[in-house]
């Protein structure tokens, strides 16, 4: 909330190399990573024809057999 209340974007990584990542960050003990979080500018516009799903139809999981989850990555 405070990247978008300063005009920001954020995209949460899906996958990543946790291994690797806390290796090479080291955390104080105590500290653990558990996401990653990209944070900036969008390059440009979403592509024509991009369409989002509403809240309520997020909310309504799980899908049904008969209707596949929505497909956000387009």
């Amino acid at each position: 909330m405070q990247a978008q209340a300063k005009g920001l974007g954020t995209h949460q990584f899906r996958a990543f190399d946790l291994d690797g990542l806390a290796k090479e960050l080291d955390p104080d003990p105590g500290w653990v990573i558990v996401c990653m979080i990209a944070v900036g500018r969008a390059a440009g516009a979403p592509p024509e024809g991009r369409t989002r799903q509403s809240v309520a139809h997020l909310r309504s999981a799980p899908w049904s057999s008969a209707q596949e989850p929505p497909d956000l990555a387009h």
